[in-house]
């Protein structure tokens, strides 16, 4: 990629906040075994929780993320992203800071604060999941934007890898509470690199429309306030929600998400039954490096490999990722050695991630640019959703018929999330044929004249409040 170096300082700023962020959330899964092993928590003079209690603390996080992606996407489009993402960015230092202190509580308050301090760490993960997109889509090229959030996503992979390489075996199996004191450091760290690296949003093209034009009056007529005041009435917080295109990337991402985190939660579980590994072993721990490894791999090649072979053509690319990825599963779930099954469930997550990669850079294609922060809101509970119905979905199905129909079952819907694509509908003309340059010195600022939102919100799904003519 050839940025300026505004653009590389906006770059450097986004992979911190994703790597912190994702570190954030594999400690999450990582803690589990010690938080609910007697013997580490009576080391640390705690009381051990039960797999209920546990499940409360993950159960809270998907709320308060979820409350928050409701309004967040809507918040970033109307009042840009220099307010939300640092403030979030806060509140999630100060919900990690919250963790570490709640382990020092008594036996009995732990129980409250540790889930309470998840609470707070769900409203700050939205921050990240939120703020990037409007950030990559306002400061980047359109032909950058799929590589920049590409090696951001791939921060998912490299936050796996440290956790479980680095952090989990060598410092939350000493004391968990040290480990979220030094994020949270890291995270203020993150917030002070956002206020200086990132600008302020450049305007894009159809920014603003007509209707906006007028209703905002003479007053605003002719000047960069009132045209920006116009744009920023214009976004309503259901204009994603009317989108085709929106609720679309939804349902695909609410498919592959379902499958993707139904793997990593019960390969573990699968492999510990069936080969007898336990979560503080050597085997899980190389398993799940290998597992971080193909999502860094697939996040980070995703977009060359679809640019090179699949380009205008993802929908054909995620259903030959999905067919192969759902192949490759129900394999795995089949071989009867360890090592073997391992590596085709590493290459059935390649393949899923792959597909998974190239979902992620469709809004940029197919949705106004001034509601990308509200789209990716209901892409990403789409994501959601599927995270947390894959936990009683595949429960259930293993306990009626076994791990081999709950995989079958999970490669159905991942074949499914590879078909559903085809219900995307192609913008008749361009969203956004070149896109702006990132703000500074060394910018090119130009962007193309026109109007290249005019006729896309009926091609993509979008309807106007009534009585107005979008």
């Amino acid at each position: 990629m050839n940025l300026t170096s505004t653009q590389k300082g906006i770059f450097a700023t986004l992979f911190t906040v994703g790597l912190l962020a994702n570190i954030e959330k594999g400690l999450a899964g990582a803690i589990g075994p010690f938080l609910t092993d007697p013997g580490y928590m009576d080391r640390l003079v705690l009381q051990a929780f039960n797999k209920t209690q546990f499940g409360l603390i993950t159960t809270l996080f998907y709320f308060s993320f979820i409350l928050m992606t409701f309004v967040a996407g809507w918040f970033v489009d109307r009042y840009g992203y220099r307010i939300f993402v640092p403030v979030a960015l806060l509140i999630l230092a100060v919900g990690s800071a919250f963790f570490g202190f709640a382990g020092f509580s008594s036996t009995s308050l732990i129980f409250i604060l540790i889930p309470l301090a998840r609470l707070v760490i769900g409203f700050g993960q939205a921050g990240y999941t939120n703020g990037t997109p409007p950030v990559v889509a306002r400061t980047f090229d359109a032909d950058q934007r799929g590589n920049v959030q590409a090696k951001v996503v791939s921060t998912a992979g490299i936050g796996t890898i440290l956790v479980y390489g680095i952090f989990s075996p060598f410092v939350v199996a000493r004391d968990f509470r040290w480990m979220y004191f030094l994020l949270a450091v890291l995270l203020v760290v993150a917030t002070l690199m956002f206020f200086k690296l990132v600008p302020a949003a450049p305007e894009l093209p159809g920014d603003g429309t007509a209707s906006s034009a007028a209703a905002s009056g003479t007053q605003a007529a002719g000047t960069k306030e009132g045209a920006k005041a116009a744009a920023k009435k214009d976004v309503s917080i259901l204009d994603a929600w009317k989108n085709r295109n929106s609720l679309v990337l939804g349902l695909c991402l609410l498919l592959n998400n379902l499958v993707g985190v139904g793997l990593l939660t019960w390969l573990a579980t699968m492999y510990s039954q069936q080969f007898g590994i336990t979560p503080t072993g050597w085997q899980h721990m190389v398993v799940m490096l290998a597992y971080g490894l193909s999502l860094w791999i697939a996040t980070s090649t995703g977009p060359g490999v679809v640019k090179k072979w699949f380009e205008n053509n993802e929908k054909v690319f995620m259903l030959i990722m999905s067919v192969i990825g759902a192949v490759l599963m129900i394999v795995a779930v089949i071989i009867p050695n360890l090592w073997g099954s391992a590596v085709m469930m590493w290459l059935a997550n390649l393949f899923i991630m792959w597909a998974f990669s190239a979902i992620l850079m469709l809004p940029y294609r197919l949705i106004p640019l001034k509601i990308i922060g509200s789209a990716f809101a209901v892409i990403n509970i789409g994501a959601f959703v599927g995270g947390m119905a894959q936990g009683a979905l595949i429960g259930a199905v293993v306990d009626a018929a076994g791990y081999t129909t709950a995989f079958v079952v999970l490669g159905v819907l991942l074949v499914l999330g590879g078909l559903a694509p085809f219900l995307l509908r192609e913008p008749r003309t361009p969203l956004d044929p070149q896109g702006p340059r990132a703000a500074g010195p060394d910018a090119d600022a130009t962007t193309p004249p026109g109007e290249p939102h005019a006729g896309v919100d009926s091609a993509a799904g979008t309807t106007g409040r009534s009585g107005t003519r979008r």
